[in-house]
């Protein structure tokens, strides 16, 4: 039988049976949050007013905002299982409730339940996850791990455009995504199944983060810096996600399901070819440049009236993306000790909801006195300011 290391399982093979399987619930958690890429301008269609449909959007990730410190110094990859299966089974059950809430304040209730549910199962597969990857192989297992996130970005946005577009409703989409995410209890009881985690049993009070260590985490400001970069990434990440379709119809575009398609493709293929590359380049230098490039997209995007430029930016992002979000988590992950990697790729997840939560608000405040333009080049200045910040720490690490 062979034995862990500190950092997880002997050897440098990446991809295991469990790191296999738990790559396939990424892909049905990451479902929770593509599925409502249409959430807001189904909100204003059946009379929520914009603002009011911004603060709904945000309460999901706002619960998990909360939530996720406690979890992330309490969940470890011995106790992490039960933990995963609970917050997939509350996913589920959240999803199929959108399809017969419509009042606003259940709807309020509801996103905080299905929030809370999201942030426990991810924290948990996190925690699964972040054991297994051998530590000269971050660079690879981040490109798979946001690989499998990005599948759903490229699936549910055509497939509720075509549900829609055929005579099918919302709540039926709805229903369909928790169809999905009922599979992933089995998978992770497969994964419990499995010797590679049996042996990763320790006792509770071995992985629990001290007081100390918590708070001397942050005082690293290479770390700080990275959570705050991620943050800035993924709120740019979700304006574009949340917006596109109503900045598409102002502009006369519809159909904008396309364009993420587009774009996730183009992610998927740039992070194949480019896979055995992530842990032999300089990190932060390349993340760096590829930030500054994806500001360059947004400014174009802001400016775009064809749709053949339209959904052409849609596949040149997908390139920028597809280099710079592994990159984010890798760097996290490499600039972290041992014991506190579980926690620090949590707390860049606790980043990317603090991006989602404000998203909303930030975007429709924005777009409703300056225009849709003005956020994309709002964007594009973020993107460029902290490419640049990534290229000043690559003289440094």
């Amino acid at each position: 039988m062979s034995q862990p290391s500190d950092s997880g399982f002997s050897g440098d093979q990446l991809f295991t049976k469990p790191f296999a399987v738990l790559l396939v619930v990424y892909f049905m958690v990451m479902s929770n949050l593509a599925v409502f890429f249409n959430f807001f301008s189904y909100l204003e269609q059946v009379g929520v007013s914009a603002k009011t449909a911004g603060l709904l959007l945000g309460v999901f990730p706002l619960v998990a905002l909360a939530a996720r410190p406690m979890l992330s110094s309490r969940v470890h990859p011995g106790n992490a299982l039960p933990w995963c299966i609970s917050g997939a089974v509350g996913m589920a059950a959240s999803l199929a409730a959108y399809a017969f809430v419509q009042d606003v304040w259940l709807l309020a209730v509801l996103r905080g339940f299905h929030g809370l549910a999201f942030v426990i199962g991810l924290t948990a597969l996190i925690s699964l996850t972040v054991s297994v990857v051998p530590p000269l192989k971050s660079g690879q297992a981040f490109g798979a791990i946001t690989v499998a996130n990005l599948f759903p970005y490229a699936i549910m946005p055509p497939a509720v455009e075509y549900v829609l577009g055929n005579g099918g409703t919302q709540g039926m989409v709805f229903m369909g995504a928790g169809i999905v995410m009922a599979a992933a209890p089995p998978f992770l009881w497969l994964v419990s199944r499995m010797e590679a985690f049996s042996v990763k049993e320790r006792p509770k009070e071995e992985d629990v983060l001290s007081r100390r260590e918590f708070l001397d985490n942050f005082k690293s400001p290479v770390m700080l810096f990275l959570l705050a970069m991620s943050g800035a990434a993924y709120l740019c990440f979700a304006m574009v996600f949340y917006f596109l379709k109503s900045y598409g119809g102002a502009i006369g575009i519809h159909q904008v399901g396309r364009f993420f398609t587009l774009t996730i493709i183009f992610m998927i293929g740039v992070r194949v070819a480019a896979f055995s590359l992530f842990d032999r380049w300089n990190k932060a230098r390349v993340c760096g440049a590829g930030l500054i490039y994806v500001g360059l997209c947004f400014y174009l995007l802001g400016t775009v009236r064809s749709p053949w430029l339209f959904f052409g930016t849609g596949a040149l992002l997908g390139l920028g993306w597809g280099i710079t979000m592994p990159l984010i988590g890798a760097l996290i992950f490499d600039a972290s000790p041992p014991r506190l990697r579980s926690f620090n790729t949590n707390m860049m997840i606790e980043m990317i909801d603090g991006g989602y939560f404000l998203a909303p608000t930030l975007g429709a405040a924005i777009a409703s006195s300056l225009g849709y333009p003005a956020m994309l080049y709002f964007e594009a200045g973020v993107a460029v300011l902290f490419g640049i910040g990534a290229l000043r720490l690559a003289r440094k690490i």
